[in-house]
């Protein structure tokens, strides 16, 4: 089999040694002349494919080390019979380590009483996000109309009032301290996402309010958001998606409370996992062994019981040094400034694309919160309620 994939997928020349003839090709550097002589597709979310992309082309195989799929056009996928292969929850921690690094850099882990946090998407990325939280002792609400219905169609909930009163509309969560978005970008069907926060939505934020936007850039309307940035009451945000990119709204970055590159899923560990995950469903693939100990499915399915029912945790009083711990655990702040700048200074022309992936490749070997030590962070032997606080926050204590 011949294999173009992208050079920056972490492992894969290894990984993909054995199974045929191999390409490393920059990931933006992919495109209709080298791809059509191949029959497999490695790829990151920087590679849009399209019909322009493979028409032609001896593709049979698309495999991408992601969780969202909108840069694949899943319908001429389909109709193509080309097999398609993800990465769902791979980066999963890596992106609640963020969110949690963002609310601890803005204050929303400081204080004698704990935020309430609005969730919207209750996939990968949010359902464990909220675990984390409740176990932390931080009060949530969640928005997935999709996984709510499912939960009470399928009787599994055993009518359980309390566990379906975590659901809420999109609307009822405008009064959270914090509004955290882990939805897909969709354009059409029942639910739409394109566009979901609004000018109303924004408008009804209260004032000091978080947003924090970790999915997709066109999720948030950016038009409306700047717009709502320039008003007095005025919400904190940190975006990490951005409609246009690498090409970013120079003007929204330079409004942002913390503003960074798509990175908030890299981390050592999420891109091993993504390539192994992609290759595993390659090698199944194509009928070949199986040499990875990651399977397709391990990190896909999700117990939404389990996690709805688990007990909460007890919010520390001397939370001010625990919230420390996890803002030196992933520093976001001085990433921001210097995003920001590199923004600033290409203006008035966009930020080039090697730049704003040069900030990627760096974060490449970021470490997740599961494998920090918070003890050495706090700089002193925690107590047992700050231990409790610290495992759930997700770290490990040695």
């Amino acid at each position: 089999m011949k294999i173009i994939a992208d050079k920056n997928l972490a492992d894969i020349e290894a990984m993909l040694a054995g199974l045929g003839e191999v390409t490393l090709v920059a990931g933006r550097d992919i495109n209709e002349s080298n791809a059509r002589q191949f029959d497999a597709l490695l790829i990151r979310s920087i590679t849009p494919v399209t019909e322009r992309l493979l028409d032609g082309s001896n593709i049979r195989f698309v495999g991408t080390a992601t969780s969202g799929l909108d840069h694949i056009d899943l319908k001429y996928i389909k109709e193509r019979d080309i097999r398609l292969a993800h990465a769902a929850g791979s980066n999963a921690d890596a992106v609640v380590d963020y969110c949690l690094a963002v609310m601890a850099v803005q204050g929303f882990f400081s204080g004698n009483s704990a935020p309430v946090v609005g969730i919207v998407g209750f996939g990968q990325v949010g359902s464990r996000l909220y675990a984390r939280l409740n176990a932390m002792g931080v009060a949530t609400r969640i928005c997935d109309p999709l996984i709510e219905a499912a939960i009470r169609n399928s009787g599994r909930n055993q009518g359980s009032a309390d566990l379906m009163n975590k659901f809420s509309t999109l609307e009822n969560l405008a009064d959270c301290d914090v509004v955290s978005l882990h939805v897909p970008l969709t354009s059409e069907g029942q639910y739409v996402t394109r566009g979901l926060i609004g000018a109303e939505f924004l408008a009804a934020m209260k004032q000091g309010a978080l947003l924090i936007n970790t999915c997709r850039g066109g999720v948030v309307n950016e038009d409306a958001l700047l717009q709502q940035l320039t008003k007095n009451n005025t919400p904190l945000c940190a975006s990490d998606v951005w409609e246009t990119e690498p090409a970013v709204n120079a003007q929204l970055v330079a409004r942002l409370n913390i503003a960074t590159p798509h990175i908030a899923g890299y981390s050592a560990r999420a891109k091993l996992t993504a390539s192994q995950m992609i290759v595993f469903q390659l090698q199944q693939f194509m009928e070949r062994a199986i040499n990875t100990a990651v399977t397709a499915d391990s990190l896909s399915a999700i117990n939404y019981e389990t996690i709805l029912s688990a007990p909460g945790g007890t919010w520390p009083e001397n939370s001010d040094q625990l919230a420390s711990v996890i803002a030196q655990a992933f520093q976001l702040p001085a990433l921001s400034k210097r995003f920001k700048q590199a923004v600033a200074e290409a203006e008035p022309e966009p930020l080039p694309a090697e730049v704003f992936d040069g900030f990627r490749t760096e974060l490449r070997s970021r470490l997740e919160f599961s494998e920090i030590n918070a003890q050495e962070l706090l700089g002193r032997e925690p107590g047992p309620d700050e231990q409790a606080f610290l495992l759930a926050a997700g770290f490990v204590l040695r």
